[in-house]
């Protein structure tokens, strides 16, 4: 089996996981290349593009301040040090608008949302709104801030998607991603003891990147990690196309 991260040949099978969306199991892959993780969407046939388009996925049409978004954009703005003021941002997968309404109101505000209920939603709050697969988006400018949160692990085939996300980027601008992965103190606690890892969720979740694949690719792009931190199901780190903040700081931010 080819790695659907990397492209690599040499991967390994590890083991079957029951799919909650259907009645199905399947193989989870580890790739010795990337030292990443997947499972084959099209072991199974399953329409995830109905899938998506549920209403269970639409997000409240109310907005209310969240502690986490809250938090998530300062972080972001300390890397933004000296930048002007009004920043051009994008989230993508941007559901109802949630975590862009928690910028200031001065910013220019752009979300990639599949769901048309939710980008109908985030249209009528002011975002403008990419309803279609950011690959496929012909964007005409590039952004300050880039942010792409729990979206990656849903795609089988994330080059071009990584890709995009690195040519819509200023030079100066900052990418945030945020993807549940292995290397959680979460699932290695919950695998020694045989317990199912909710995030283990195919064909919904398909793709689980090591941070050195990541790392790599964006290096490769001229795109720097400025800032990681592990959450309980994965982690969030910061990029940008300026020199790495701490050239040690891969190492020391994991545990």
């Amino acid at each position: 089996m080819v790695c659907t991260i990397c492209g690599y040949q040499n991967t390994e099978m590890v083991r079957m996981v029951q799919s909650p969306l259907i009645d199905k199991r399947y193989q989870l892959y580890y790739c010795t290349g990337c030292e990443s993780y997947f499972f084959n969407k099209d072991e199974w046939e399953f329409d995830l593009g109905q899938y998506y388009d549920q209403d269970y996925h639409n997000r409240e049409e109310i907005f209310t301040i969240s502690r986490h978004w809250a938090r998530q954009v300062k972080r972001i703005l300390k890397q933004l040090p000296g930048r002007k003021q009004t920043l051009d941002i994008l989230d993508v997968g941007c559901a109802a608008g949630t975590f862009l309404l928690h910028w200031d109101k001065h910013h220019h505000l752009f979300g990639v949302e599949l769901n048309k209920k939710n980008a109908q939603i985030a249209q009528n709050k002011g975002i403008t709104i990419h309803q279609n697969f950011i690959e496929n988006v012909q964007f005409d400018q590039q952004f300050d801030v880039v942010t792409c949160y729990n979206i990656l692990e849903h795609i089988p085939n994330p080059g071009p998607v990584l890709e995009k996300l690195t040519q819509i980027l200023k030079k100066e601008g900052i990418l945030a991603i945020e993807v549940p992965t292995i290397e959680c103190k979460l699932y290695k606690k919950l695998n020694k003891k045989g317990i199912h890892w909710h995030m283990f969720n195919p064909p919904s979740h398909l793709s689980y990147y090591s941070r050195n694949f990541l790392d790599e690719f964006m290096s490769r792009h001229g795109i720097h990690l400025q800032d990681r931190y592990f959450i309980a199901n994965g982690l969030f780190g910061i990029y940008s196309k300026r020199s790495p903040q701490n050239p040690a700081l891969k190492e020391a931010s994991y545990y």
